[in-house]
């Protein structure tokens, strides 16, 4: 059986889908137009005459209210948001109408940016995943995000035009951040420079995307893959962004100094501490289930650690972080959004506790991000062998993990055949990246009880079925700009065994035709790798033993042999396969690897 795994990208298809999740924003946040100003929308816009036009007078006070006592737009900077309020002035006056039109167009913007940079995340997390399903999860992830309850208070209040504005420039920075890790020289240097840039325009725009650089991080860990070994080299790439940071967060707290100067300081360390846990807990228990939404959760003017709503908040969260942390190793994914999504609510805790909000809804606007996209995570896989019941299940089995798995019949000692299949999973997926070659056949005897028929027989299947799926898919990994080839070989490959001649030399062609092909393709970013494991539960090891008593003595004498003290599992083939065909064996190529239980460490 061979597996094909796909995974594409098309700009010009992407295009219309981000245009249609746009769309569908804007038409669900529509009644907003209705909407009149509320709120402090008539201190911060209607009684308030400095921010109306593009004078000098106007554009200095945008840029210095970090110096007022006032106490409503005071106690931030914020001047490309004031900037956007001068435009919509100049074009609608005070027409509550104009502000909801530009809030919900940038908010449908950051819908439609956030498909593309879902999609472009997705495909580096999940490899195997194919073009079709990259876009399913991506939009599933916007759709998610955008349409959600969490997201009305930053959309339909015109004040919190801050959200969707810096939201807007946060997503182009995460954009054109994971463009400059795809790019080398001065196309890298482009991308983030763009990337800088718009980080500074979303701190112009609000003040809570200043730990953005630490979300960065966590990206270059996963899914991008960038930070094991090279910490150092990630930390000075982010120096431009944090100074960035550094200065915004040094004007808002001055800032804040002056329009509330004991609000920072108003509780205690221990009251601060829980009020921070209860907010990691209490946006995901909106997000999950957003009952009882409020536009005030009042803060209460003295905070008990031991109340019980922020022991069971404490809790919450300490069994969520611990629980990903044990999982971290299998679900990298859970690990990484839950860290993100801590560092991107942080501005917005306890910790630095001015407004008299508890929680508000609109802080969850760019925190949801990470957990939306867990939502929209998939992967694709294509199934080929000749059994197709069989290569059913596996494909039942890829779809009921969440991703689009799709079964064909293959021969792969058949020319037709393999060019069929893998035409088939580049036209269902788009694009191939990954090729395991697992067919395999056995004949135990010496040279000279094997027929030629036999002898030709495994040979075939052995070694000319992973040259001929090999072969094939080479083209479609040069368009791709790279691949990765995981041959199935045996332990009989590397060391010999008595009544296995034929056996032995076709393994061992496979494990040399692995050697060969590394070296060949190496130039083109295509790696080769070959398993090589010993007795493994399989329906082909299994038709070797009998249920006599001789031939359970006989599995039992061959396990005795390994060290650990078991055979192999199917799991253990998959799992090495998952690692070798992975962005973590990236400089692992021509490796043999003994998957033996310590057979050949004799």
């Amino acid at each position: 059986m061979t597996r094909c795994i796909g995974r594409v990208r098309g700009p010009s298809v992407d295009v219309w889908w981000g245009l249609t999740i746009g769309v569908l924003a804007g038409l669900f946040f529509l009644p907003a137009l209705r909407n009149g100003f509320v709120w402090d929308d008539d201190v911060n816009l209607v009684s308030n005459p400095n921010f109306r036009g593009l004078g000098l007078v106007q554009l200095r006070w945008m840029l210095t209210t970090a110096w007022s006592t006032h106490p409503i737009w005071g106690g931030q900077w914020i001047p490309l948001t004031w900037l956007s309020f001068a435009l919509d002035y100049l074009a609608w006056g005070l027409n509550p109408v104009g502000y909801h039109l530009t809030n919900l167009a940038i908010h449908a913007a950051n819908a439609a940016l956030f498909f593309v940079v879902a999609r472009r995340l997705l495909a580096r997390a999940v490899e195997a995943a194919g073009e079709g399903v990259l876009r399913l999860g991506a939009a599933t992830a916007a759709l998610f995000w955008a349409l959600h309850p969490l997201r009305v208070e930053s959309v339909v209040w015109a004040t919190e035009r801050r959200d969707v504005l810096s939201g807007f420039f946060f997503l182009l920075t995460v954009l054109t951040y994971v463009r400059a890790t795809e790019g080398e020289g001065p196309q890298r240097r482009r991308w983030l420079t763009w990337s800088v840039g718009s980080y500074a325009l979303a701190i112009a725009s609000k003040a809570t995307v200043v730990t953005l650089p630490l979300a960065l991080l966590v990206l270059d860990a996963y899914p991008l893959g960038r930070l094991r070994g090279q910490w150092r080299a990630r930390l000075g790439e982010k120096a431009p962004y944090l100074l960035l940071a550094a200065a915004d967060v040094a004007l808002t707290l001055h800032a804040a100094r002056l329009a509330a100067p004991r609000a920072l300081y108003r509780y205690a360390l221990p009251a601060r501490i829980a009020m921070a846990l209860y907010g990691l807990w209490f946006y995901i228990e909106k997000m999950l289930f957003p009952l009882r939404l409020s536009p005030l959760y009042e803060l209460p003017a003295a905070v008990s650690p031991l109340e019980p709503r922020f022991i069971a908040s404490a809790l919450a969260v300490v069994t969520i972080t611990a629980s990903v942390w044990l999982l971290r190793r299998r679900w990298t994914a859970g690990l990484a959004v839950w860290v993100g999504y801590g560092v991107l609510l942080a501005p917005m805790s306890g910790f630095t506790q001015i407004g008299f909000h508890l929680a508000a809804n609109r802080y969850s606007y760019l925190p949801s991000l990470g957990p939306a996209l867990l939502v929209g995570a998939g992967a694709g896989v294509a199934v080929a062998g000749r059994r197709l019941e069989k290569i059913r299940e596996v494909a039942r089995e890829v779809q009921k993990e969440g991703g689009a798995g799709f079964a064909m019949e293959c021969d792969v000692t058949r020319v037709l055949d393999v060019e069929r299949a893998v035409k088939g999973t580049v036209e269902r997926f788009g694009r191939l990246n990954v090729l395991v070659n697992c067919a395999g056949a056995l004949h135990v005897s010496t040279v000279e009880g094997i027929s030629e028929g036999e002898w030709d027989r495994l040979m075939t299947v052995n070694v000319k079925g992973p040259f001929l799926m090999s072969r094939a898919v080479l083209p479609e990994f040069r368009k791709a700009g790279g691949g990765a080839i995981v041959n199935i070989g045996s332990i009989l490959g590397l060391i010999a065994m008595k009544d296995r001649a034929a056996y032995c030399a076709s393994k061992g062609g496979v494990t040399m035709l692995t050697k060969a092909m590394a070296i060949d393709h190496a130039h083109e970013n295509v790696r080769v790798n070959c398993i090589c494991p010993s007795i493994v539960e399989t329906e082909l090891v299994k038709g070797l033993f009998d249920k006599s008593e001789q031939g359970q003595a006989l599995r039992k004498a061959r396990i005795a042999s390994i060290p650990l003290g078991r055979a192999g599992r199917p799991v253990d083939v998959a799992e090495m396969a998952v690692f070798l065909a992975s962005e973590e064996s990236s400089w692992v190529t021509g490796a043999a690897v003994p998957l033996d239980g310590g057979l050949s460490a004799y």
